[in-house]
């Protein structure tokens, strides 16, 4: 998370209702957090390379948008952000995702690594490294629909 230099998202009519809401929800860094452009961060420090993962092979920067690490495409769009346990997706759709209620259906989120097919808990070494991959691919595929699906 430290090797980060961190720019800030590009203000834009589509990115408007995500950044406003970040406004709104976001905290100013404090001691004692993980800071990111000056506010905490708002999602779990492993996403960031979550969110490289899925992205990899598609012409985008990592941004910081009010606490949480997102993904712009060349234009400016944000297409894919990490807040909380999850990877969110613009207007794809992801079967047993979650929604925000302030950004309503056009995201969708989904834990990177726990997949919704999993509907217990399992222990570390119950997961098959093949279950992982299959499940990044889908990641992959979902954020190739975002970036392009805008």
């Amino acid at each position: 998370m430290s090797s980060w230099s961190w720019i800030a998202a590009r203000e834009s009519a589509s990115n408007q209702q995500f950044l406003d809401w970040r406004r709104r929800v976001s905290k100013k860094f404090e001691p004692g957090q993980i800071d990111m452009a000056g506010y905490a961060l708002h999602a779990h420090p492993d996403l960031t390379d979550a969110l490289v993962e899925v992205s990899n092979g598609l012409r985008v920067r990592m941004v910081a948008a009010y606490g949480v690490p997102a993904m712009e495409r060349p234009d400016g769009t944000i297409f894919l952000f990490a807040w909380g346990d999850s990877l969110w997706f613009r207007k794809t759709d992801i079967p047993n995702a979650r929604t925000i209620e302030e950004l309503g259906p056009d995201w969708t989120g989904v834990r990177p690594y726990f997949p919704p097919e999993w509907t217990v808990k399992l222990e570390l070494e119950d997961r098959t490294r093949a279950d992982q991959r299959a499940w990044m691919e889908k990641l992959q595929a979902y954020c190739a629909g975002a970036y392009g699906g805008i």
